[in-house]
């Protein structure tokens, strides 16, 4: 899945328990709510492109146990991730 670049929020439960393998993350995304993706247990990779944005609570919990975020050349992270 792609969220594209003309995105600049990603709501509260936008994507909670659904089965998205991947994920990128375009560069327009400057936050990412509460719960955004709690409970992908099938989310196994995150790409960044852009600035890291502000991340809400528990946005990103409950992943697979391989689950790894990837945040391309030229992005600068905002936040400890």
């Amino acid at each position: 899945m792609t969220i594209p670049d003309s995105v600049t929020n990603i709501g509260d439960y936008a994507f909670y328990d659904s089965r998205i393998g991947s994920v990128t993350i375009g560069s327009g995304v400057t936050s990412i709510s509460d719960w955004a993706f709690g409970d992908c247990r099938s989310l196994i990779s995150v790409y960044f492109f852009g600035d890291a944005p502000t991340v809400g609570l528990y946005a990103f919990y409950n992943l697979s146990d391989n689950a790894k975020a990837y945040i391309y050349s030229g992005a600068r992270a905002s936040q400890p991730m």
